[in-house]
């Protein structure tokens, strides 16, 4: 016997100890409250990422791409075995789960901008994935390098999984329909395992879920105002879904000139686009070399982004320079003594 097999045998024989009296309620009939639609994907834990350890909890569902869709005689309808539990179960919540990475999107990227040729039924699937993804793929902006591109097209997947639900005559219009990413490769703030809520009922933008969900942490979080401008702290989500507050995303256009200041430096500026609900794209180069949380301060006729240093202490002892070590009635020279000589400074312009 393949000894992978034999492991795994004795892995059950584990299993079934532990878990011999928790199906006592469930054995006969189920109700999951939840569906969820995960890609096929060995490191994508179905249960596991929701901490699930009880039997008749979640109805799983797995296929490469994270599809809720299957072709029939009849046409292209929602799959039986994403419904099965909403029609005849009463589960009243379904959550598409895509993934960083996803090899169903980038083969289907590949095969729509390259052909690709593969084993029939892998095919098949792809065909399934190729209506929904071929318009994003359009509509990729240039200068993307492939990671980025194809992590962009998985959260643009979800959102057409969501809308083939929400379309779908046969899911009651009460269904909570929910679409995350789950992070195994640390594109987005925050930990690996983490999933990132992307799309609500459809509703995309990152900003109005937050404000409509404030159970679930997505996109910016306002930081009130300063005396100049409006400052809210921008998380840089990695690669698609970062959102500016209503307030700015309502005041910039489709691309916009970014301004990145770093200890009082102003860096060369560079372009970047947002999409039509206000996400900006970051390149990556970006990001890695000054982090993932900015400052986002709004003036009359532009923006300005502020990194965020991880170590905020550290930041402002390496910008204090001699003063780390200087005292009090030190420091409190200095400040007189420069305030003295821009005083007799502006004196003199007069």
């Amino acid at each position: 016997m393949d000894q992978t097999f034999v492991e795994l045998l004795e892995r059950n024989a584990a299993h079934a100890a532990e878990f011999d009296d928790r199906f006592d309620s469930v054995q006969d009939s189920q109700s999951p409250p939840v569906v969820t639609v995960c890609c096929s994907d060995s490191r994508v834990l179905q249960d596991r990422m929701f901490g699930n350890e009880t039997p008749g909890e979640i109805f799983t569902c797995g296929n490469i791409g994270n599809r809720v869709l299957q072709r029939t005689e009849s046409g292209t309808v929602v799959s039986g075995d994403v419904l099965y539990p909403i029609v005849h179960t009463g589960t009243d919540t379904v959550v598409v789960v895509g993934h960083t990475g996803c090899g169903a999107v980038t083969a289907t990227y590949d095969d729509l901008t390259e052909g690709i040729s593969d084993t029939p039924g892998i095919e098949h699937c792809l065909s399934l994935l190729k209506p929904a993804l071929e318009p994003g793929v359009e509509a990729l902006p240039s200068g993307l390098d492939r990671p980025a591109a194809i992590n962009r097209l998985v959260e643009y997947n979800v959102d057409r999984q969501i809308d083939a639900l929400l379309d779908c005559p046969d899911v009651p219009a009460e269904t909570t329909v929910v679409g995350v990413v789950y992070d195994f490769q640390d594109v987005y703030e925050g930990r690996r395992g983490e999933v990132h809520v992307i799309n609500v009922g459809g509703e995309r933008d990152m900003a109005a879920l937050r404000d409509a969900h404030s159970e679930i942490a997505t996109g910016s979080t306002a930081c009130g105002r300063t005396d100049s401008a409006a400052l809210a702290l921008l998380t840089v989500r990695g690669i698609y879904r970062t959102s500016f507050p209503n307030a700015i995303a309502s005041t910039i256009t489709e691309t916009l000139v970014v301004r990145f200041f770093v200890c009082g430096t102003v860096l060369p500026s560079m372009s970047a686009e947002t999409d039509a609900q206000g996400r900006l794209y970051i390149p990556k180069e970006v990001r890695e070399k000054y982090g993932q949380r900015y400052h986002i301060v709004l003036y009359e006729d532009r923006i300005e982004l502020i990194p965020v240093a991880d170590d905020p202490l550290t930041a402002v002892r390496e910008a204090a320079g001699d003063l780390h070590d200087a005292s009090v009635e030190e420091i409190r020279e200095d400040i007189e003594t420069a305030a003295k000589d821009d005083a007799a400074e502006a004196g003199s312009d007069r």
